[in-house]
């Protein structure tokens, strides 16, 4: 098993519209057969504001 997991988060002035396109863009990271779970969702807490993981 491999666990992969990123956190990120967004430059000032980053659009809802960008935001979102860019989360969808991790989403689809997750659709492949190899994957058996995959969330994409609001980090709590850290340093970074969001956080796709498998």
């Amino acid at each position: 098993m491999i666990y992969h997991h990123n956190r990120i988060t967004f430059k000032a002035g980053v659009t809802a519209e960008q935001r979102e396109e860019a989360l969808e863009y991790l989403r689809a990271q997750g659709r492949i057969d190899a994957v058996k779970s995959f969330v994409v969702g609001k980090e709590v807490g850290g340093d970074y504001a969001w956080g796709p993981s498998s």
